[in-house]
């Protein structure tokens, strides 16, 4: 905030940001995320957030006059949840109900994924580099790193999520080899 406060910038400018999924140890390859936007007020001409973020709005010639990019702006960390239960709430409250499915909300399914950096709909085009020990985070998560273990660092049995114990796992484990050995 200290940076848009202090210079000057389009009218439209796009904070490009880095795109973690599940946690900042799982890195989406490809370009940065085009969001969030920002502009200055103007009083009634001020960009709408509607405006400013489809990029409508203004005079069609200026628009690309008055936009740039500002790379590597902030973080944006998708299904980086805390608690297993909210990823679930979030998938049932998905607004693409195509991946509101039963294959893609038990928990051993979904642990596997965010442990090994796998989407969590197995779209093969969607993939994520791991950074070991990435120290490009939040100050406040480096500074917190026992309250943000889920954002650092997934690679224990539970994932760090805060509502999957040690027995959970345990029954998960039993359930799915009697699924392999075909006796569920």
């Amino acid at each position: 905030a200290t940076l848009l406060r202090t210079c000057a910038f389009p009218r439209r400018l796009t904070l490009r940001s880095k795109f973690y999924y599940y946690s900042f140890q799982w890195e989406h390859r490809g370009p940065e995320w085009q969001h969030p936007q920002a502009t200055f007020y103007t009083g009634e001409t001020t960009l709408s957030p509607s405006n400013l973020r489809s990029g409508r709005g203004g005079n069609p010639l200026t628009r690309i006059g008055e936009s740039a990019d500002l790379w590597n702006a902030a973080w944006h960390c998708s299904s980086c949840f805390s608690h297993i239960s909210t990823l679930l709430n979030k998938l049932s409250s998905f607004s693409h109900a195509e991946f509101n499915k039963e294959k893609y909300r038990g928990r051993a399914g979904i642990l596997r994924r965010v442990r090994n950096g796998l989407d969590l709909f197995d779209r093969y085009w969607q993939t994520y580099d791991r950074v070991e020990r990435n120290i490009d985070v939040p100050m406040y998560v480096m500074n917190n790193v026992t309250r943000f273990a889920y954002l650092l660092d997934r690679d224990p049995p539970n994932a760090n999520f805060e509502d999957v114990s040690e027995l959970d796992l345990s029954v998960q484990e039993l359930a799915e080899s009697q699924r392999k050995g075909g006796k569920w």
